[in-house]
């Protein structure tokens, strides 16, 4: 049976921030899954408000990429491949188990992606503070204080709402990885 593959954006993210993307993809190899969605290296760390200025639309539904999926590597609880090509190339994890088990997977199967990704948000969104903080109390006092320590009081704030397996997940990445559960939550709780 040939392999069909389209790739949907899910979300809209800032390609030269985040080198990681919200795919979904069909397969008809594994029948189980009839319909994936795929969080590559958990993208949800930036959803459609990143700059504040965004309005959610209507979903792609045309495929943005349908090449045949690459396979890079596996692990226990997951699965790497990469689509595109040049400029175009995302990586496409396919993780299961236990939210710790794929928190795991997502960790080994690109460290280094996952690290350079926390490192170059944070960067970013200190930039953006600081640039915008001359005409805003709150941001001023972010500047002042530190992001860690803003993060850390929102996450304060928001963690009676946030799921048991998100954190789940998150310290699965940070076990496997050089990374700190704290900066992984801080980074992909941020919204």
């Amino acid at each position: 049976m040939a392999l069909e593959t389209k790739i949907f954006l899910c979300c809209p993210i800032i390609k030269h921030l985040l080198p990681f993307f919200c795919v979904c993809f069909f397969t008809q190899i594994e029948a189980e899954m009839k319909l994936a969605c795929v969080l590559a290296m958990a993208s949800q760390a930036l959803a459609a408000e990143c700059n504040g200025k965004s309005k959610p639309g209507p979903p792609n539904l045309e495929a943005v990429i349908t090449d045949k999926p690459k396979f890079v590597r596996q692990v226990a609880n997951g699965k790497l491949y990469t689509v595109g090509t040049g400029d175009d190339e995302m990586d496409v994890m396919h993780v299961w188990g236990t939210p710790f088990e794929m928190g795991q997977a997502q960790g080994l199967l690109n460290p280094k992606k996952l690290e350079s990704f926390i490192t170059e948000v944070y960067s970013y969104m200190e930039t953006q503070i600081i640039a915008k903080a001359a005409n805003n109390t709150f941001l001023a006092w972010v500047a002042k204080t530190g992001l860690t320590a803003a993060l850390d009081a929102s996450f304060e704030q928001t963690k009676d709402f946030i799921q048991p397996y998100v954190m789940q997940e998150l310290e699965g990445m940070a076990n496997v990885t050089d990374v700190s559960l704290v900066d992984i939550r801080n980074v992909l709780l941020f919204h």
